[in-house]
């Protein structure tokens, strides 16, 4: 993938008015500009473009909200790029609504004969079409930033771990964390495969121990079969017997339902029987009540008439009681409307009279005044006077006030700044005492330097002649292996040849053993004694094999001896060169130190100077001096001030009395008119209260509601005479209405006690009959007395058959139901088994895929397969960074003391002093290893990514470089530069902008946000 084009829109710090990135007026470039402005914003875009990643909050899981520069509501980014020979363009937005976001992405192909792009993803899915660009370039978004993205504070991670987290960062680069979330899915495969193993197998336990119990359920089955059946049969005879017995009964219950019946009838003829003699007698008493009713009949009639005529007088009287009420309660109204009438009128006249003396009062008050209006005069204007002196005078106050607040402010910043000079002055002399410490507890001689250089060297000579040894002894171990398997071929020939010889000894035919033709006795003999001659030969070459052996063993035993002694004289090396390494550190430290005495001690006299001299603060000095000349000249006298604020006090109440002053002018009249007005409203009111003059109409209806309630003339006694006459005849109505029913009766009662009796002779007659027939029912009940009792023990018997025909039933389908489930686990058992088989085989399956995807599978061979790459790549992009001086190795592998080996990933590195750790190296040094490294890995990861890495973008701190090893990284990034289409350098480095053919300048601006121009260098 080359790089085209980029544009942006609302992307982080860019607006809507951000300039199209022209990738194709540079092959190499350096991206520059302050931090914040936006450079990094131009990295984001092109992975956002791609893959929808960028830098993100830990707590979000997709960057878009984030990327969205604050106050837009829709970004867009466009990245146009080749792959091979044709070109591409991507189109991701992003819109935030007030609900929901929404992301498009496009994907296009530029076609050459439409001069335009065309969409190239069939779907409009973002997930379909992000998996076309996976597949387009053959990497994601991990693979990227970890091949073509070199990321600032990045390039040490593997050189500065040790050697386990070396291992996992190498992983993480070569993407090896695939490998683990396989692992991962096949260990979850092997627990629910091996999980439903034991479910299958546990079930098969269970299906087991039930159908042991088969045969047993089918011969109980046809036992409860066979006694089912001669239940049934004589269930059947049973019933039969019962139905005759059942008719039998019916009969019987008809019988006795008869004479039941009968028994009712006659005890209803006998309760009417009663009843007609009760009416007998109640109809001879009626008569003789009746007589006595109607011998009494006069009376009767005459109380009747007079409790009418008293009813009606006291319903007038009582009308007129109503009345007399009614108007009694309007004369009660009448009086109370006129007392508060009056109460009004009186309430007026107490107003009047308050109001009357008020106005007198004020009156007099307004003369009092204006007798004293000269007076008021003359103190009003001395009060005018005096108060605008005071007001002359705050003025004059503020003014000092605000110079004084500005006095003391001068006064304060020249004595803060003295005091920053003095801390400062304190300061530079603690940092001198400490200099000067340091370099007394820290000198270090030339001397010891260079007895230590010369030690080193001496070490070093013994290390180099250590390595030659070990190369010997390399070669005589390899010489020993190969005399020891051709001292095995040896054996195996001799053998060989022993056998053949022990063949032909033992044969009794002769054959030859190689052919199996037929020998003579001469072949025979010639044969032996060749077989003869070889086994001695064999036997020689064995021994000199042997002896051959133990010389280069003795020789090995002697040169690893020496190897011993000389790497216990070299153990010291490494300590020896850390110490000269930290000398020289530290001596180019005390220089340093010495340097900045130097400047310290010029800081220090430059602040005695100014503090001596009084020079510092000369504004806040100028200003000082300035405010207290004009404090001095505006003359202000605080004591003059409070004794004129004290007169005006003292003389404030004159502007009251000026101000009632005017009052009782503007008043006087207009208070004499009011107390005129008040005074005749008084006087009328009085004669209203004196003479009645109020509520005159209701005086008047009150005269003639008395006059009416004489004219009633309703007399209570008599009312009550009447009602007490009343009370004495009140039974006489219900009097009357008995005489009228005695009346009423007397004609009928005579024909009713004829009938009556006439009832009484049938009645008896019907009773006679009913006993007859009664007496033939019970003469044929007593025939079919025992049908109950055979009735009742048969039903019991049957019922007690149907009972055990129940069980039997439920028994039997129990038992039925027992084999049908035998019959369906039989046959869940044997598709249990099946899935147990493959169960059992998908475990074995996983488990295998488990050791396969981990850390020492698949994982393992893939780091060890990459190192030699690593290794190739980095020491050429180390030969053009050292001038051929540094040299990496990195070993899979360490020998342990005791014997046998460890996995492990150390990087050993290399110089012309030899072999030295990577924190003894100087600061340049372990950054151009770094960076060799890094982009060697970002190599090594695009080849196994299956493409070809064209654009490598560095971001990466280059402060820690001389101008001697900045010379040869930019030779290095140019010579890079070879390998890829476009290389982008991030740096802020004036020395190393310039030394790049084109720069790509990033500003900031508050109005249109970030932005960039191209400028090349000439």
């Amino acid at each position: 993938m080359v790089p085209n084009y980029l544009r942006l829109k609302n992307f982080l710090s860019y607006g809507d008015q951000a300039p199209t990135l022209d990738f194709s007026k540079f092959q190499v470039a350096c991206l520059t500009g302050d931090n914040g402005h936006g450079k990094s914003a131009l990295l984001d875009a092109i992975t956002y473009a791609l893959w929808g990643e960028a830098r993100k909050g830990s707590s979000e899981r997709k960057p878009d909200e984030g990327l969205l520069r604050l106050g837009a509501t829709e970004m867009r980014v466009e990245f146009g790029f080749e792959v091979g020979e044709n070109r591409f363009r991507t189109i991701r937005s992003f819109r935030r609504g007030r609900r929901n976001n929404s992301s498009q992405l496009e994907l296009q192909i530029y076609d050459d004969l439409a001069d335009s792009f065309r969409p190239l993803a069939e779907s409009s899915s973002l997930a379909q079409t992000q998996k076309r660009i996976n597949q387009l370039l053959s990497m994601d978004y991990d693979t990227f930033i970890n091949s073509a993205f070199i990321v600032q504070g990045r390039a040490d991670e593997f050189t500065q771990k040790g050697a386990r987290q070396r291992k996992e960062v190498l992983a993480e680069i070569l993407g090896l964390s695939r490998y683990d979330r396989l692992q991962e899915r096949a260990r979850l495969h092997f627990q629910k495969e091996n999980q439903a193993g034991e479910e299958y197998q546990n079930r098969l336990r269970e299906l087991d121990t039930e159908l042991v119990h088969l045969e047993k359920y089918q011969n109980q089955l046809l036992d409860v079969s066979t006694q089912l059946n001669e239940v049934m049969a004589t269930i059947a005879e049973s019933e039969k017997a019962l139905e005759r017995l059942r008719e039998n009964r019916m009969e019987r219950s008809n019988l006795q339902a008869q004479l039941e019946i009968m028994a009712r009838e006659k005890d209803r003829l006998g309760q009417r029987l009663q009843i007609c003699l009760k009416e007998q007698t109640h109809l001879k008493a009626q008569q003789y009540k009746d007589g006595q009713i109607l011998e009494s009949a006069t009376t009767i009639e005459q109380n009747y008439r007079t409790f009418q005529q008293l009813s009606a007088r006291d319903s007038e009287l009582k009308r007129d009681h109503d009345q007399l009420r009614e108007l009694e309660m309007k004369v009660h109204d009448l009086e109370k409307k006129i007392v508060a009438e009056r109460h009004e009128v009186e309430r007026r006249c107490e107003k009047w009279e308050s109001r009357q003396q008020t106005l007198q009062n004020q009156l007099q008050y307004s003369s009092s005044l204006l007798a004293r209006e000269n007076e008021i005069e003359t103190n009003h204007n001395l009060f005018l006077t005096t108060r605008q002196q005071e007001r002359d005078l705050e003025r004059q106050r503020q003014r000092y006030e605000e110079l004084k607040g500005l006095r003391d402010r001068y006064q304060h910043e020249i004595s803060l700044e003295k005091q920053q000079l003095l801390t400062r002055k304190e300061s530079l002399n603690t940092q001198i005492a400490s200099i000067h410490t340091r370099l007394r507890e820290h000198e270090i001689t030339d001397e010891r330097i260079a007895a230590l250089s010369l030690e080193v060297e001496a070490l070093t000579q013994k290390a180099v002649e250590l390595d030659e040894v070990k190369e010997r002894g390399t070669t005589l171990r390899t010489r020993l292996a190969e005399q020891q398997r051709h001292r095995s071929i040896a054996e195996e020939d001799l053998n060989e040849a022993r056998k053949k010889t022990h063949f032909l000894q033992g044969s009794s035919q002769a054959e030859c053993p190689l052919c199996g033709s037929e020998l003579d006795d001469d072949h025979l003999l010639q044969l032996k004694g060749e077989l003869k001659r070889q086994e001695q030969d064999q036997n020689m070459r064995l021994e000199q094999q042997i002896l051959s052996i133990q010389e280069l063993e003795n020789d090995l035993d002697g040169m690893r001896q020496h190897f011993q002694n000389l790497e216990q004289k070299i153990e010291p090396l490494e300590d020896l060169q850390q110490k000269l390494a930290a000398l020289r550190v530290q001596q180019k430290q005390l220089n340093e130190t010495k340097l900045e005495l130097r400047n310290l001690d010029e800081s220090h006299d430059a602040l005695n100077t100014l503090l001596s001299t009084d020079r510092y603060a000369e504004l806040g000095q100028q200003k000082l001096a300035q405010t207290e000349r004009e404090m001095s000249d505006l003359g202000y006298d605080e004591e003059e001030h409070a004794k004129l604020r004290d007169t005006l006090a003292e003389r404030a109440k004159a502007e009251i009395d000026s101000a009632l002053l005017k009052e009782a002018r503007a008043q006087q009249k207009m208070t004499r008119e009011e107390l005129s007005e008040a005074s005749e409203k008084l006087q009328l009111a009085r004669q209203y209260l004196n003479s009645k003059l109020y509520a005159q109409q209701w005086q008047q209806d009150l005269e003639d509601l008395e006059k009416k309630i004489l004219a009633l003339r309703y007399d209570p006694e008599e009312h009550m005479q009447v009602r007490s006459k009343i009370d004495e005849l009140s039974d006489a109505v219900a009097r009357r209405e008995s005489l009228i029913l005695a009346q009423q009766r007397f004609t009928s009662s005579e024909s009713n006690f004829k009938k009556n009796l006439r009832e009484l002779e049938n009645l008896q007659s019907d009773i006679d009959e009913l006993e007859t027939k009664k007496n033939h029912l019970e003469e044929n009940l007593q025939t079919l007395v025992d049908v109950e009792k055979k009735y009742a023990d048969l039903a019991t018997n049957l019922k007690q058959f149907g009972l055990k025909k129940d069980q039997l039933l439920m028994r039997q389908g129990a038992l039925q139901t027992q084999l049908d489930h035998c019959t369906e686990w039989a046959a869940e058992r044997d598709q249990i088994r099946v899935k147990l088989e493959e169960a059992q085989k998908n475990t074995w399956f996983y488990q295998q895929l488990v050791e396969a995807f981990g850390k020492d599978g698949i994982q393992a061979l893939i780091i060890e397969n990459a190192i030699p790459e690593i290794e190739d790549e980095t020491n050429a992009i180390l030969s053009r960074l050292t001038d051929n001086r540094i040299q990496i190795s990195i070993e899979s592998l360490r020998d342990l003391k005791k014997g046998g080996t460890r996995e492990t990933l150390d990087i050993k590195i290399a110089d012309e002093i030899g072999e030295r750790s990577y924190h003894l190296y100087s600061g340049g040094e372990a950054f151009r290893t770094d960076f060799s490294l890094r982009i060697a890995l970002s190599k090594v990861l695009a080849r196994r990514a299956g493409t070809r890495l064209r654009v490598l973008i560095i971001d990466e701190g280059f402060g820690t470089q001389d101008s001697h090893g900045l010379e040869q990284l930019v030779e290095a990034i140019q010579e890079i530069s070879k390998d890829f289409d476009k290389l982008l350098v991030v740096t802020h480095l004036p020395q190393l902008k310039n030394a790049f053919p084109v720069q790509i300048e990033v500003t900031k601006h508050p109005d249109i946000g970030s932005s960039f121009k191209i400028i090349e260098n000439v």
